[in-house]
């Protein structure tokens, strides 16, 4: 701070023949206007001074507080770098189990479709293997059990005796399975060759005994 310049005097010389008192105090008073002034001077440089000390004071806490705020701003930056970097992995985490999950997916579909086409497959095997066995049990009562063996017993069936029998076998019947196989048909055909009626047959039920007898 620059020194304050030299204070004037601006005192008027006492009057000619003042007394010496009343030099006193003219001097006092001259000197009482340099001390006010000096106290005056004082008391603004003091204001400046607290003034200043307000603003350093004032400053430090304003620093100090930006310094703090600084502090956060940095913490919070690494906390919201290591979010994101998380997010990021958790993301690849996350893509990499879709994948996972959409590759499983196609491969429980095949599976299935698999699953479905054997069940179809075996569905079919069986039905085959139905049908085979209904052919055979067909072409068994078709062609009977006496093409490469004995005869069968015809007198077994109800109302066949030795005659009828004998017919039978005249007319190539020789087999359980060869009468279990007849229709109505044929049963109308074979009726007037055996010297039967038709009715009597089906009232003696052959072709019932005759199945009976052909499974055993």
């Amino acid at each position: 701070m620059a020194p304050a310049p030299s204070e004037p005097t601006n005192s008027l010389p006492p009057p000619a023949g003042a007394s010496p008192f009343e030099l006193l105090e003219s001097e006092l008073a001259h000197t009482k206007r340099v001390l006010s002034r000096r106290i005056a001077e004082l008391n603004r440089l003091r204001q400046e001074t607290e003034s200043a000390s307000q603003r350093s004071a004032e400053r430090d806490v304003r620093i100090r507080q930006l310094e703090h705020e600084l502090a956060e701003a940095r913490a919070s930056e690494a906390l919201a770098l290591a979010r994101l970097t998380e997010s990021r992995r958790v993301g690849d985490v996350q893509r990499e189990l879709e994948s996972r999950v959409a590759q499983l997916q196609q491969r429980l579909s095949t599976q299935q479709e698999l699953a479905e086409r054997v069940e179809a497959t075996e569905r079919a095997l069986a039905e085959r293997d139905r049908r085979i066995r209904e052919l055979e049990s067909e072409i068994e009562l078709n062609q009977g059990w006496a093409a490469t063996e004995r005869p069968d017993d015809l007198t077994a069936i109800r109302g066949i005796g030795p005659k009828l029998r004998d017919r039978l076998h005249a007319a190539d019947v020789r087999s359980y399975g060869a009468i279990a196989a007849w229709s109505d048909a044929d049963v109308e055909r074979m009726a007037p060759l055996l010297g039967v009626h038709a009715s009597r047959i089906r009232r003696d039920g052959w072709v019932e005994s005759a199945k009976q007898l052909a499974r055993g």
